[in-house]
């Protein structure tokens, strides 16, 4: 897959992704669809929790959030409206450190230029969370565009796409 819209950096310890999307809406229409819980559930997954700055939040991938890998938390640690956020992330309990999502949103010709880096992953952790992003990224943009979702379901959107981010490297 040619078109991926994320790049995977390692160091020795550690792997950094980074994705770029245009969207075709301001950064001010663009903001509820990444704080809004209602709204993040439309194209993410359930968010609870102080969606503000220094507020903790909790996102439940599956119904059954208890089983391993099926929810993250964090703290949101930087929060300008319309600007963008900066939060912890933690999967599971046995993490060593959270990792950080920043998400930075920045006004072009044709909408915004969202820039999601999320950092601290671990090698292995970092190529499925590319694959998380780019699915959820590209779920977004068809959420606000109208038009329909990449076709299959979630886990073989993740597959195929974690699969180039692995040929990547």
């Amino acid at each position: 897959m040619a078109d991926l819209m994320g790049l995977l950096y390692r160091s020795d310890d550690h792997g950094t992704v980074e994705l770029r999307r245009i969207l075709p809406v301001a950064p001010a229409d663009l903001w509820p669809e990444l704080t809004d819980p209602e709204r993040l559930a439309a194209w993410f997954a359930p968010v609870t929790g102080g969606l503000r700055e220094g507020g903790d939040y909790r996102i439940a991938f599956e119904e059954d959030d208890d089983e391993p890998g099926s929810a993250s938390w964090g703290r949101i640690e930087q929060c300008e409206r319309g600007r963008g956020l900066r939060l912890t992330w933690q999967s599971a309990e046995d993490e060593p450190a959270p990792s950080t999502v920043q998400v930075s949103l920045r006004a072009v010709d044709g909408g915004t230029r969202l820039v999601l880096v999320h950092s601290g992953l671990t090698h292995g952790e970092d190529v499925g969370h590319a694959a998380g992003w780019e699915v959820y990224l590209r779920d977004l943009a068809a959420h606000i565009e109208g038009t329909p979702a990449e076709e299959g379901d979630w886990f073989e959107r993740w597959e195929r796409h974690r699969a180039a981010y692995e040929a990547t490297l």
